[in-house]
């Protein structure tokens, strides 16, 4: 069982790791589309194909960081111990 602590630790660090994600991605779509991130899907001028490709990649990489954020601190915290 996790001490309190460590329950910090991890929602400090997935709520830092998925700020960063976020930031990451926007940045590499207005790399690669040369326009700002489609975040609010009934904006004017947002397609349904930026929508759902934006959504899907958030989506992904929100789970992927925040998985790989949670198993590194388990193991950070676990040899603390």
């Amino acid at each position: 069982m996790r001490s309190s602590t460590n329950n910090a630790l991890m929602a400090a660090a997935v709520m830092a790791t998925g700020i960063t994600a976020t930031r990451v991605l926007e940045r590499a779509w207005e790399e690669a589309a040369g326009s700002p991130a489609p975040k609010n899907p009934e904006a004017a001028g947002v397609s349904w194909g930026e929508a759902l490709l934006w959504g899907a990649a958030a989506g992904v990489l929100a789970g992927v960081a925040k998985t790989v954020t949670r198993k590194g601190v388990s193991q950070i915290t676990s040899n603390s111990d």
